[in-house]
């Protein structure tokens, strides 16, 4: 019997959708003391699935998605609860290769609850391959794991869905992750959410999940991993918990969470803006800490950290009065803010919301927005290469018409859901110089 390894389950839970097994597998122990977990861990699992199949299609039943959590997720030392979702990228691309579907790793990483509860149902990470024939979710309650009907959520966005799927589990307690209509609609950069606002963002993992007909997962445990020496333990967690209160290095990101960084990579210059061609934005205090404060109704907290750097907030005095959503955060507010020189934060937090519920990189989809208002500029392209969307820096309504044909893939918005590599491609005109991506990302 292979010896335990002190902080591990030492199991992985196996999921093919296609015929409906569900495994739990031991992990190899050298693994675990060379990969450690998460990101090192998942991509060694993937490489293992995947070294003899090259130019596996990452839309295809045999590409991976796995939940990889951390051997600190579950335990009380802050910023450990992090989850990272590990597959075969459907938005990358090289320049030249024999393969048809050649693309890159992804490793999404999220925070929340979800990698810790995963842990107290007793596995270090889980596998989900092949494709289900209709809609399901995955629940997953300590040792009992079901594949179940999700047909009636299908096209949901994650707003609503979060609410009704809570009703239909019974119990708060479960931990949840889920795609919304953009990774159901195949967008190459949707993501995965958790507890409604936080994202697995980068490199597709929304569309590799909804190309599995796999709406959401749900976790709930009741047990924990082993600590190898409680008093060394106790004293590192006490070491890390003292160096969290110093208020000079963490006072503002407890304050204001990252949307600090707005202002302040602004005045170094060193934002994302108008398409990545400045580096200052000039009306970033219209969307940073002092009219985002204004807003703010709450702060939220990842499991058993002290800093609580998420906000959400409430819109007031606008065409979006009422909205109640988490951000602007540093990166939501610079691509949906500063990149596109929008300086209407309740415009801002409207655009973060609306991608949010459809399931979208933020990051990526105000890469493409960018990229088009810069074309459009350039009068590369026109109105109607744009379906009629007058796609101009600063306009709000047209963004937000952007995102909807994006998560709908309708029009322009097909193309674009591809990324900003696909769309200089068709472009031509030289755009390729200022398409801002590294193998399509």
């Amino acid at each position: 019997m292979t010896k335990k390894i002190n902080g591990y389950n030492g199991i992985i839970l196996d999921v093919d959708l296609i015929s409906g097994k569900i495994d739990k597998k031991a992990i190899n122990p050298h693994d675990l003391m060379n990969f450690v977990g998460g990101r090192g861990l998942g991509i060694k699992l993937l490489w293992d699935r995947l070294k003899d199949k090259p130019g596996t299609d990452p839309l295809g039943p045999d590409n991976p998605l796995m939940f990889m959590a951390g051997p600190f997720s579950g335990f009380p030392p802050p910023s450990s609860s992090r989850t990272c979702v590990v597959t075969k990228s459907p938005h990358t691309s090289p320049k030249k290769s024999r393969y048809a579907h050649a693309s890159t790793v992804s490793f999404s990483n999220m925070g929340g609850f979800f990698g810790p509860e995963l842990r107290f149902a007793g596995y270090d990470g889980l596998v989900i391959t092949g494709k289900a024939a209709a809609p399901v979710y995955l629940y997953i309650n300590d040792d009992t794991v079901e594949i179940r009907d999700a047909k009636k959520f299908w096209g949901k966005g994650t707003d609503q869905f979060d609410k009704d799927f809570i009703k239909e589990l019974g119990d708060p307690r479960f931990r949840s992750c889920y795609i919304g209509p953009a990774g159901e609609n195949l967008v190459e950069y949707a993501c995965i959410i958790n507890t409604a606002a936080r994202a697995a963002g980068r490199g597709g993992t929304g569309c590799v999940m909804g190309s599995k007909n796999l709406k959401a997962v749900a976790v709930k445990g009741t047990g924990q991993p082993e600590v190898g020496n409680h008093k060394l333990f106790l004293e590192a967690l006490e070491e890390a918990r003292q160096k969290f209160k110093d208020p000079k290095v963490y006072g503002r990101w407890r304050k204001a969470g990252t949307t600090a960084g707005l202002e302040y990579l602004s005045g170094k210059g060193i934002m994302a803006v108008m398409n990545f061609r400045e580096g200052t934005f000039t009306q970033v205090e219209k969307i940073g800490v002092q009219p985002s404060m204004k807003s703010w109704v709450r702060s939220f907290s990842c499991y058993c950290c002290p800093l609580a750097c998420k906000k959400s907030g409430k819109t007031t005095d606008s065409p979006f009065a009422g909205l109640i959503h988490d951000g602007p955060e540093y990166e939501t507010g610079t691509m949906l803010g500063a990149n596109l020189m929008i300086s209407d934060l309740a415009g801002v937090l409207k655009a973060i919301y609306i991608a949010d519920d459809y399931g979208l990189d933020i990051i990526s989809l105000g890469n493409v927005i960018g990229f088009l208002m810069e074309a459009r500029e350039k009068k590369l392209i026109d109105i109607k290469f744009l379906d009629g969307i007058d796609l101009k820096w600063g306009d709000v309504d047209a963004t937000l018409e952007m995102i909807h044909r994006i998560a709908a893939r309708q029009g322009i918005g097909d193309l674009a859901s591809r990324g900003v590599k696909a769309l200089a491609e068709e472009i031509g005109q030289g755009s390729h110089k200022f398409a801002m991506h590294v193998k399509g990302h």
